[in-house]
């Protein structure tokens, strides 16, 4: 999707708007002596310097094997100095304009002392841009004296390209020491404000200019051209003269912006922030439309960078495909002290609810007590700079003592139940991550496992075992045959939980280290070290002709010199039957491709490639994730002996499996396309030629197959509903009306034109909730209106990425479903294995495994629900366990909202009363789609309470 694409745009340097002030640098190049390779002749070095316009011109040389210097380096000694004791200053200001229009390299900046010693900051500069690089004279001060400098050097070791940078200016801002604890620091930075006033470190990148406007600062920026910057828009760079709260954003909690469309046609634009050691934050804004401004409301705190230390902060766009304007109306930073308080508050008050000892409670109640203190310090508008640091410590102090107590707590009320052996085992519920170690979650003591599901759904809850004496060595988990009312049985199935190494995300994760993850379906037996909780997942499947009522059976758990343990379980079964299709209609798109790398296999018809992928359409059927080809354009050839995916389509229709297919993305090519905005652009034209070809083949043979009224028309993915637009879909429209089309583009009104061409509109989950009159409204003309997720919006959010909290899938394709009703659901890809991963290879055996988890960037999993086992085993994440539950869990509801329809008349009253008041899932479970329940107990019960309201109108 456009929004993962715009995350690649870091934006690190900038463009000035004018001339602005700027403390006096302590060398200007183009007058200083030159520090060089002298051991090296000139041809040797590894560049050519002359002077520049404003500096000293380097251009540097591919590097070549050839005894040239693989460190080829530039620098001035001390003597060249005006300053050389760094200590008084927070920060070296390098200003350099990197002449080369495609190529963004790492410059390596070196300070040496006069003892030698050194330490070097690898600094990113941008293509075509003036850039300065603001890096902390710390950084420098944790190898050298930095009250004897001596030697500042640029480096391109091992230059991969040739390339030019003009060195200007070396400065040092900013006084050193800590920010006074007692300073008074208001909730509010109004950083428009600052902006429209053009303070110092404010920049146009690129083609962009600022404009003075009223209601805020209006930013233009020239349609890309070859030679313009490609990642142009307004940029700040922070700690200039002391600007924009010196760089130190760590008194603020959120970010809340409100851009608003000018002029042109905006593309999709991103807002991001980065800190001294280049990790970032970045924000999708996606495109604006007339009329209706974007508003931005983020938490920034927890998102993976330094706040305390923010280098630079940027809104701009990727190579924007025409001329645009937009306006500031609203960008400024806020404390909200309660948003942390109150998921502290929770972790206590999740303990309080648990069995407590003393020791523990007293625990909990000093902790609640130093928590509510310190949040009474920074309820104001405004406080002290250190209470407001120690506020936002001690939260996350709290949340960690916790957990830890949690898990401690658990261990210890699992382990008493089993004194008598020399292991402990504990239930968690499928909703629930159960981590190696660090991290405390939920558990019973093994005493009895309980499920409850109708006929045709799959259930699922953990074994969990750990020892606190030593290790343990071919640790089994097995569950006999379930038995039934009248002879009827039921199957279960057990497998290791596998684990993968998670790194620091920029979003808020609970646990960082080793991440409950898969499902390895071939490996039931684990060694476990000393004090790691290992679950094992116990699954099972009622058939559609399931006897209703109470099926007992027993787990047992061995291992190697260990005595074996046995609990009860028992499962109710519903007397209703859950039908054998998804709830509602879906898109997610299926890559075969990287299945075919990972597992190094040929491909053709007939092949093993071809036979795996068929066994992986049933297996993904069976979670009831339809294969799509969302991205599938009119590029390719038509020759239906060549292409499997209409006999797919139709084999998962004769299975009842099948909701929707694309069988077109008609988006115009970028490799074909001059103009994107122009509808007579050849590469538009060439688009509707080759879509008439591939919908003249392929609409016969979906007919054929029976499959054509499952089909659907896509196109301009996250873009816009415009000229280019409209004739595209116009086109579509009038040539195959019987076929629907939809699209992600933006619509901002129910009266846009070109809507006529639009079927089905799908936004993000967080707009479709907070839009329910223009979703209202598009119904009332006939449109369908379904929702999407990604990694944007960023979590508490719902999402499918690894760190999110297991019930999350769950209550977004069942009861946040129920609550919102989109008339579908799509996502963009359910398997995005990377080339690092394809490089390991397939997961052979757990729990701790090699996978690595991290698909778009450092955003672990996302657009992955299942991974590659051995032997051609794919195997299913927890993930997608809870997208299948959930999903069950909606049939609940559509199976209750039928019985109130045909027993309208004919039941008791007050019966259908509750039913109907069933209906709307409490606030108390999902709230809206940032705040939800995490207490899995709640999450079953209302599914209970379904459940029993079916089962009491079928009588």
């Amino acid at each position: 999707m456009m929004l993962k694409l715009l995350s690649t745009a870091v934006l690190c340097c900038f463009c000035g708007f004018s001339n602005l002030a700027q403390d006096e640098p302590f060398v200007r190049f183009k007058e200083a002596k030159i520090d060089v390779h002298h051991q090296l002749p000139p041809e040797k070095r590894g560049y050519v310097m002359e002077p520049g316009k404003d500096g000293l011109l380097v251009h540097f040389q591919k590097y070549k094997k050839d005894g040239g210097a693989s460190w080829p380096y530039v620098g001035v000694r001390g003597n060249e100095m005006k300053i050389l004791d760094w200590t008084q200053y927070k920060y070296l200001v390098v200003r350099v304009r990197n002449h080369s229009q495609e190529i963004s390299p790492t410059v390596t900046v070196v300070v040496r002392d006069t003892r030698g010693k050194l330490h070097s900051v690898p600094c990113w500069v941008r293509c075509n841009a003036e850039s300065e690089l603001v890096i902390p004279v710390s950084e420098f001060g944790k190898k050298i004296d930095l009250t004897k400098v001596h030697l500042l050097q640029f480096a391109m070791p091992n230059c991969g390209y040739d390339i030019s940078l003009e060195f200007i200016s070396a400065s040092l801002q900013g006084k050193a020491g800590p920010v006074d604890p007692n300073v008074m620091v208001p909730k509010t930075c109004d950083l428009k404000q600052e902006i429209a006033e053009r303070k110092a470190g404010v920049r146009g990148s690129g083609t962009t200019v600022m404009e003075s406007d009223p209601k805020g600062p209006v930013i233009r920026t020239k349609k890309y051209m070859p030679g313009h910057d490609k990642w142009p828009g307004l940029t700040v760079k922070t700690r200039i003269n002391g600007t924009f709260l010196d760089g130190d954003f760590s008194t603020k909690t959120h970010l809340v912006a409100e851009l608003e469309h000018i002029d042109g046609q905006t593309g999709g634009l991103g807002l991001s922030f980065s800190d001294d050691n280049q990790k970032k934050f970045w924000n999708g804004i996606g495109v604006i439309d007339k009329n209706t401004p974007v508003k931005i409301d983020r938490m920034i705190y927890n998102m993976g960078v330094d706040l305390a230390n923010i280098n630079n902060f940027s809104i701009g766009c990727t190579m924007p495909r025409h001329d645009n304007a937009f306006r500031i109306n609203v960008l400024r930073l806020e404390f909200r002290p309660e948003t942390l308080y109150a998921p502290a508050l929770e972790k206590l008050d999740t303990l309080l609810k648990q069995k407590l000892n003393a020791s523990e409670r007293a625990q909990v109640d000093e902790a609640k007590s130093r928590l509510e203190s310190a949040y009474s310090q920074v309820k104001g508008e405004s406080a002290k700079y250190g209470d407001i640091r120690n506020f936002i410590r001690l939260t996350e102090t709290v949340k960690q003592q916790a957990s830890a107590l949690l898990r401690s707590h658990m261990m210890r009320i699992v382990a008493e139940n089993r004194k008598d052996h020399e292991y402990a085992v504990g239930v968690a519920d499928s909703m629930t991550s159960v981590f190696l170690t660090g991290t405390g979650f939920v558990m019973k003591p093994a005493q009895k496992a309980s499920l409850e599901m109708a006929a045709n759904e799959y259930e699922s809850f953990q074994t969990v075992v750990f020892s606190t004496k030593q290790p343990l060595k071919n640790v089994n988990v097995a569950v006999s045959e379930l038995k039934g009312p009248h002879g009827a049985v039921l199957q279960a199935e057990t497998a290791v939980v596998g684990h993968a190494r998670n790194q620091p995300p920029q979003y808020p994760v609970e646990h960082l280290g080793w991440y409950p993850d898969f499902i390895i379906r071939y490996q039931q037996t684990a060694d476990i070290a000393q004090n790691e909780t290992t679950p094992f997942w116990i699954r099972l499947k009622t058939p559609e002709n399931a006897v209703p009522g109470l099926y007992k059976g027993t787990v047992t758990v061995t291992g190697d010199n260990l005595k074996p343990y046995s609990f009860p379980l028992e499962v109710k079964v519903f007397n209703f039957t859950l039908p054998n299709r998804p709830p509602l209609p879906l898109s997610l798109n299926m890559a075969n491709a990287q299945i075919q790398k990972m597992y190094k296999i040929r491909g053709g018809i007939g092949s093993d490639f071809e036979k795996l992928i068929d066994r992986f359409l049933d297996q993904a059927a069976d979670y009831n994730l339809t294969y799509d080809r969302l991205y599938y354009g009119p590029y390719t050839g038509l020759d239906r002996t060549k292409d499997l995916s209409f006999p797919r389509w139709k084999h998962l229709k004769d299975r009842g499996k099948l909701t929707t297919f694309c069988i077109l993305n008609a988006t115009p090519h970028p490799d074909h396309t001059k103009d994107p905005t122009d509808p007579n652009d050849p590469g538009v034209e060439k688009l509707i030629e080759l879509t008439r070809k591939h919908m003249d083949y392929w609409v016969p043979v979906a007919k054929e197959l029976g499959i054509l009224e499952n089909a659907y028309l896509y196109g301009f993915d996250e873009g816009h509903v415009d000229v280019v637009t409209n004739k595209v879909f116009g086109m579509l429209k009038k040539n195959y009306p019987q076929i629907p089309v939809m699209t992600t583009a933006n619509v901002p009104s129910a009266d846009l034109p070109g809507l006529e061409n639009i079927d089905i509109w799908v936004p993000i989950a967080r707009k479709y909730a907070n839009n329910p009159e223009l979703v209202k409204a598009l119904r009332a003309k006939g449109k369908k209106v379904w929702w999407y997720v990604c990694n944007f919006p960023r979590p508490p959010e719902p999402t499918f990425l690894l760190e999110v909290p297991a019930c999350v899938p769950r209550l977004l394709m069942g009861m946040m479903t129920q609550k919102y009703k989109p008339d579908g659901f799509l996502y963009w890809a359910i398997i995005s294995w990377r080339e690092p991963q394809v490089q390991h290879g397939p997961v052979k055996y757990g729990p701790r495994t090699h996978w690595n988890p991290a698909t778009c960037g450092n955003d672990n999993e996302e657009g992955n629900f299942f991974v590659p086992g051995q032997d051609y085993t794919i195997l299913p994440t927890i993930r997608v366990e809870n997208y299948r539950d959930g999903m069950e869990d909606y049939h609940y509801y559509l199976l209750l909202e039928k019985l109130i329809r045909e027993k309208q008349g004919k039941a008791d009253p007050a019966l259908l009363k509750k039913a109907r008041e069933a209906l709307t899932v409490p606030e108390s479970i999902v709230k809206n789609t940032s705040v939800y329940t995490m207490d899995t107990d709640a999450i079953r019960a209302e599914r209970s309470r379904i459940a029993g309201l079916i089962e009491a109108l079928q009588k």
